[in-house]
């Protein structure tokens, strides 16, 4: 069985290999910090339990007393979903009840194809295990199922790849200025991207020669984020042209933009390696405009700095339309981020922001929206012998563009409030021991969570880490109210921090299918953090 040095191990390297984006993590990713990490798969977990059971059951069936684990990968790869269970390997779960501050163990194994099964679990709540992620539940019935959205041996060239443009049809250039250019203003320029459904990938071109007006481009440019492509496997690239435009006035006098999708190029499908440069030449055409009314009451947000952590200030706002499966689906594909509009605000203001969007859609694939709305904080962090530095926090809300339409932007969930460690305040700076810790809270302000996200943060030593790693994600139910932090997690020598988030969306439970957290289109999360909790080298 793995321990945490191994498990620590593994996450550091996967931190440093992209952080693990664009491929589905095996057996079951961290859904509390990957994209897609859930499944749709429209049907109870598959009740497998008559054929091949563990030992302990009675003639391969569960009694009353087991708790049966079941996961179904619903693979959105290709035209249509396909469905296949998941063959869990022995030891790939574990089991725990807490007696006092222990936590016991009980043992399982694989049952059929699709299902782990626990045969006998005291009716009690218990801490269910795959990795970095646990369950926090009574239910008798885990449905660990996800969406597959993207095949599993992405690549990319080992030295980047190189594209060779010839392009017309461009919506006329707004290039970039070396002006000073106020924050709320940016971005005045245009941009063109190099875009992939399939494979969920999004390069930029970077043109140092485009100038004011251009309506061509015939240029050689570096593409390094461009993964490996593959015309027999059904990967399919186009070229979006994404263009400055007014949403209305500001405060100050100024003029809020925003970048927004115009213009497109649907290459043929072709494979390309990074080997050679990839040609890229046809004309682009204009987009079919869409719009959607926006009425962000910027204000209401503001006083959540200070549940997000009683030093946090705000650093920035930023609003991006993406490409998504067409309503009403709950969960599923969605395209790159930003890819159909980019709204971005700095933090020096809170004034309302209002106005029409409007913004073309150029994936076939994909052909309906989603709104992404995140509010960043900064939280200092002072790590002994290190200078200080910030790291982020974030407030996030995803809802349908037809949503965003129906009445004001507020907040949809606050962060938990009062939250204490051992019984005391834990917003403050403390040293622990690297036991088992109960950390409690008190529900949002506004706002019922279907769920908790509990999350232990860590800082590597020596790394300035504005966004620091997940040593485990433990989801609760919306009821709950503390958890018992189980052992393992605190690390002598390194500095943590308790994230816990308050999750709304409508029907999500972390007793049906937990992982679906990061595929569901209507959702809305907002964290509260502890302070820097140290944990000596030595044990005292």
């Amino acid at each position: 069985m793995p321990t945490w040095r191994l498990i620590l191990t593994a996450l550091c390297v996967c931190i440093a290999v992209q952080g693990c984006s664009g491929s589905e993590p095996a057996p079951a990713p961290d859904a509390g910090g990957v994209e897609d990490a859930g499944s749709d798969s429209g049907t109870e977990p598959v009740d497998a339990g008559n054929d091949g059971g563990p030992s302990g059951t009675d003639g391969g069936t569960p009694g009353p007393n087991a708790v049966r684990v079941t996961r179904l990968i619903r693979d959105l790869t290709g035209d249509a979903p396909q469905e296949q269970p998941w063959v869990f390997p022995p030891d790939s779960l574990e089991l725990f009840v807490v007696e006092g501050e222990s936590f016991v163990e009980i043992p399982g194994a694989p049952g059929a194809p699709g299902e782990y099964v626990f045969p006998d679990v005291p009716r009690v709540t218990y801490y269910l295990r795959e990795g970095l992620t646990w369950v926090v539940t009574s239910e008798r019935q885990v449905d660990l199922g996800y969406n597959k959205t993207f095949r599993d041996d992405i690549e990319y060239p080992e030295n980047g790849s190189w594209a060779r443009l010839s392009l017309g049809g461009l919506e006329p250039w707004h290039a970039r200025s070396d002006t000073p250019q106020g924050p709320q203003r940016l971005p005045p320029y245009s941009r063109l991207d190099l875009i992939s459904d399939e494979l969920g990938s999004r390069s930029s071109f970077l043109f140092l020669s485009m100038r004011e007006g251009d309506t061509h481009v015939y240029q050689e440019t570096d593409v390094a984020t461009m993964p490996q492509v593959e015309a027999a496997r059904g990967d399919r690239m186009r070229v979006v042209q994404s263009s400055p435009r007014e949403l209305g006035p500001l405060p100050d006098g100024g003029v809020q933009r925003y970048l927004a999708a115009v213009r497109a190029h649907h290459l043929a499908p072709v494979s390309h390696d990074g080997s050679q440069p990839l040609n890229i030449s046809g004309e682009l055409l204009p987009l079919p405009m869409q719009e959607v009314a926006l009425d962000w009451r910027r204000p209401a947000f503001e006083p959540l700095a200070a549940a997000v952590h009683p030093t946090a200030s705000p650093n920035s706002a930023h609003l991006g339309l993406r490409a998504a499966s067409p309503e009403p689906a709950i969960e599923g594909q969605r395209g790159p981020s930003s890819e159909l509009a980019t709204l971005g605000m700095a933090a020096d203001g809170f004034a309302d922001v209002s106005g029409t969007l409007v913004y073309g859609n150029p994936s076939s694939r994909l052909p309906g929206a989603l709104a992404v709305i995140t509010l960043s904080f900064d939280v200092p962090v002072e790590l002994p012998g290190e200078a200080p530095f910030n790291m982020w926090a974030t407030i996030t809300i995803q809802e349908r563009p037809s949503q965003l339409a129906s009445g004001p932007l507020t907040p949809r969930v606050e962060p938990p409030r009062a939250l204490t460690l051992d019984g005391t305040e834990a917003y403050s700076p403390r040293t622990l021991a690297a036991g088992t810790h109960v950390l409690a809270w008190q529900p949002p302000r506004s706002g019922a969570p279907d769920a908790y996200l509990v999350r232990l943060l860590w800082f590597e030593p020596g790394v300035l880490n504005v966004i620091p790693g997940s040593i485990m994600s433990i989801y609760l139910d919306g009821s709950a109210t503390s958890v018992r932090v189980p052992p393992g997690g605190l690390q002598r020598g390194w500095h943590h921090r308790f994230s816990v988030e308050a999750i709304v969306s409508e029907g999500f439970s972390p007793s049906k299918r937990p992982q679906s957290i990061g595929s569901r289109y209507i959702i809305s999360r907002a964290p509260t953090l502890s302070g820097l909790l140290s944990v000596p080298a030595q044990a005292p």
